[in-house]
């Protein structure tokens, strides 16, 4: 449960107990590392190797590396900064694990986490397993997180609906070999990707109970970035024939209207308003209605050809990505007449 190391009895592995690799990239986190590193050497599970790739930091990383001595923790940096798909390539390129995963720098293991993971494929049934985690936005003076909270992940695979596998998993040596890399263009949705391409030809099985401790605040990456990322996502089940062009239109048309106050859109925000305060739920609903079709025409013509052009191979993921970026922003600013 701690993110420190615990007085929890180690239990020795057997001589013929299976490598983990565990890749750890890291960029401008010095500060928040030495809790991910501990949470590591706190595991249960002895027999594992760390790598940490550090992505070229400005910061005092390499000193707080090396203020761990353990002999199963590996350091490499970038130079220059390779961006986190290609970090996590050239971690799990290092990796000499028959199972493999990779962990954020300020997030934990729970100290039973990669025992239980190993023990789950070692039970047959599966090539790739994934657990329930707990949310926390604050630690205590000794970074333990307070008040976690459980975040229940689906039993069964869903990804055509979004990335549920979330961030604690363990694959096998043999998934690694055949699914290859991440892909380098997918920053910020390279694991979503990377989970649909196992999917594909694996088996992917559940441990519903939280086994590790994920950071949720306003700093986080993938927080700072929530629009571009969902937009991403729906590129990413377009990319690999999960939705076709009408369902990137619909999804992109359900996150602006679940998103404007984020996405600043001003036309977005008062047809939520307008609807909230109609006092009629009928009235509410016709008026969304009225502002998905009429995204629904702004949107079309060029989402259609953003869609083409990257099929077609004509534009790469990161610039489709940015068109439809660029795309949501012009949405945000449609001009409208707030009623008198």
């Amino acid at each position: 449960m701690s993110a420190a190391p615990s007085a929890e009895i180690r239990r020795p592995q057997s001589p013929d107990s299976p490598l983990v690799s565990i890749v750890l990239p890291t960029h401008k986190r010095a500060a928040l590392l030495p809790g991910a590193i501990r949470s590591v050497l706190a595991q249960t599970y002895t027999n594992w190797e760390l790598i940490v790739v550090d992505d070229n930091s400005p910061d005092d990383t390499p000193a707080v590396v090396a203020t761990f001595t353990d002999p199963r923790i590996r350091y490499v940096r970038n130079d220059p900064n390779l961006k986190l798909p290609r970090a996590l390539n050239r971690g799990f390129a290092l990796a000499r694990g028959e199972f493999l995963t990779w962990t954020s720098d300020d997030n934990f293991f729970g100290d039973r986490a990669i025992e239980k993971m190993v023990e789950r494929l070692q039970r047959g049934d599966g090539d790739l397993v994934y657990a329930d985690y707990w949310l926390f936005s604050e630690e205590d003076a000794q970074g333990r997180p307070l008040d976690p909270q459980h975040d229940r992940l689906s039993p069964t695979v869903q990804l055509a609906k979004g990335n549920h596998i979330g961030a604690c998993f363990l694959y096998t040596r043999q998934v690694y070999e055949a699914v290859g890399d991440y892909d380098p263009e997918l920053f910020l949705v390279e694991d979503y990707d990377y989970f649909i391409r196992v999917a594909r030809q694996f088996r992917l099985v559940h441990i519903a109970e939280p086994l590790y401790y994920f950071r949720r605040d306003d700093a986080t990456l993938y927080l700072s970035r929530f629009a571009e990322v969902k937009a991403s996502d729906l590129l990413v089940r377009y990319k690999n024939s999960l939705l076709d062009e009408d369902g990137v239109l619909d999804g992109l048309v359900g996150l602006l209207m679940r998103h404007a106050d984020d996405l600043k859109s001003p036309l977005l925000r008062w047809t939520r308003q307008a609807a909230r305060a109609s006092g009629s739920w009928r009235v509410g609903q016709w008026q969304q209605r009225l502002m998905q079709g009429r995204l629904q025409r702004e949107l079309r013509a060029p989402l259609r050809a953003i869609l083409q052009a990257y099929r077609a191979g004509h534009s790469s993921f990161g610039a489709a990505r940015d068109a439809l970026r660029h795309l949501t922003a012009e949405v945000g600013v449609l001009k409208y007449t707030p009623p008198t």
